[in-house]
Formats: C-alpha cells, sequence, structure tokens
C-alpha cells in the first residue's frame, strides 16, 4: 500500500520501498546494482494516456531477478499486479510488456538468487 505522503526517490540509494520510486522518463536507461538476495528496488513512470509499456532488465551471469508491474489505485493507495517476468535462471534476462491505462506505474525488481563467485 502507497500512503499519500509519499515522494520520488532522488537517487538509487533510497528506492528499495514503493513509496520511494525512482522515477523515470520514457526511453531511459537506468543501472544499478544488485548485491543481496531478496534485495527490491522500486521504478515509477507516469503515462499520460493509454499505452504499451516495455520494460528490459539484461542480469550479469551470476543473478537471477524478476520484474514485477503495478497500476497504483489513486482511491485506495493500493498497488495491483498487472504484469510481470519470472524467468528463472542465473543472468538470465527478463522483458515484461503491457499495454497500459493513463496514470502511475511502478515497477520492482526482485533479486531471487545471487551466486557468489568467490
Amino acid at each position: 500500500c502507497i500512503n499519500e505522503t509519499s515522494r520520488y526517490a532522488e537517487d538509487e540509494s533510497e528506492n528499495t520501498d514503493p513509496n520511494y520510486a525512482l522515477l523515470i522518463e520514457d526511453e531511459n536507461v537506468v543501472q544499478g546494482t544488485l548485491t543481496e538476495q531478496g534485495e527490491m528496488r522500486w521504478y515509477g513512470f507516469i503515462l499520460e494516456q493509454r499505452a504499451k509499456a516495455s520494460i528490459m532488465l539484461q542480469l550479469v551471469s551470476n543473478v537471477d531477478a524478476d520484474i514485477y508491474l503495478f497500476k497504483l489505485n489513486q482511491d485506495t493507495h493500493e498497488l495491483n499486479l498487472v504484469g510481470e517476468s519470472a524467468t528463472s535462471g542465473l543472468g538470465v534476462s527478463e522483458y515484461c510488456t503491457e499495454v497500459l491505462d493513463d496514470g502511475m506505474q511502478l515497477h520492482i525488481i526482485k533479486v531471487h538468487r545471487i551466486f557468489n563467485m568467490r
């Protein structure tokens, strides 16, 4: 559930909670580092009209992560799951594409497994 006082993250170190999602703009490439199993990173974008949204996650060879796409219900402040990409395997890219209504959308990157090569 998103609270009414949510703000956008100013940098990637803050976007571990949906209330502080990092706002991204169309066609932007975001790079980051995922270092812990179970780690989550939240990103948000706003659609002015109904549109197709595509999110691609390219992983390094020792990480397995997934994409979950949520629509924010403006009345209840709840997040409703509208799409996902959950392909298993280390280093496997994830791709999620959905036709979405206008408004605030949030997506999460969740790490399932990191294989340490030490």
